[in-house]
């Protein structure tokens, strides 16, 4: 970053944003330096499938199998990449709503699932009725979308992108899986996957086009403010789904649940 702007001031706060009141110091430490916030970027995740447990990065003899809870769980008493993948990033906006409401155009990029959204149950939202590859999968999915939906009505300054960023071959399957079976999957889906930079050029393009407005600065009176997208900017939204957790009236669902999850964990 320096080599493409040596004006630029850049500042890593590390933290392990799986603790939501880590997530709080962070952004307290953003909004005493930052005025207005241009872009929140979220991409926290991984494959993190454990051994019951072992907060380890490996694929338990089960993989395939439903369980009853999470195999690896926070303090907070929930799955770790339901943490990172959902609460940790809605901790972020909630936190920073005011920063980004400073700002001209400001925009909030969540990297994940995109119009991979599945149905969902009300008293699922943690996962702790139901744990299952699917679900951890599709729950984040469906409640980012829905939360988005709330976020972007109630602040119609700020654009919302959920975005599928496609197979990006990156180390995480190496990292993750171990070097030979992490390289044997790699290879495996190579013809289906986008480098690391062409995923970075198209997650530039989606952080700063001007085809992704907020409700509030579109000249479509009927503009959203929120985008479910695949990694090119294409919609990706599954209009029929989406209806019927709309009519069963999740996005407020979602919303109040996230709220009390932030009221249970971050007091």
């Amino acid at each position: 970053m320096k080599a493409a702007n040596n004006n630029g001031f850049y500042h890593f706060i590390p933290a392990d944003v799986s603790d939501l009141r880590k997530v709080d110091t962070v952004c307290q430490d953003l909004k005493s330096k930052v005025v207005a916030l241009d872009l929140l970027f979220l991409t926290s995740g991984g494959i993190a499938f454990s051994k019951k447990g072992k907060r380890r990065h490996c694929i338990p003899e089960n993989f395939h199998s439903r369980q009853t809870k999470p195999s690896t769980e926070t303090d907070a008493k929930i799955d770790i990449n339901h943490i990172l993948r959902y609460y940790s990033r809605m901790r972020f906006i909630f936190n920073l709503l005011p920063t980004l409401e400073s700002a001209k155009f400001p925009r909030v990029v969540s990297i994940l699932a995109g119009g991979k959204e599945i149905k969902i149950e009300e008293d699922n939202l943690d996962l702790h009725k139901e744990f299952s590859l699917s679900t951890s999968n599709g729950y984040p999915a469906s409640m980012t979308s829905l939360a988005f939906e709330t976020l972007a009505f109630d602040h119609p300054s700020i654009s919302f992108l959920h975005v599928f960023p496609g197979i990006v071959a990156t180390p995480v399957l190496k990292n993750s899986m171990g070097s030979v079976v992490g390289s044997i999957m790699g290879f495996l889906i190579k013809p289906i996957s986008i480098s690391m930079s062409d995923s970075g050029e198209w997650q530039t393009w989606l952080s700063t086009s001007a085809e992704f407005p907020s409700k509030k600065n579109s000249t479509n009176a009927s503009a959203s403010g929120y985008y479910i997208l695949n990694h090119n900017g294409k919609d990706a939204t599954n209009k029929a789904l989406m209806a019927q957790l709309r009519e069963k009236g999740f996005p407020s669902i979602v919303w109040k649940h996230t709220i009390a999850i932030f009221d249970r964990n971050c007091a």
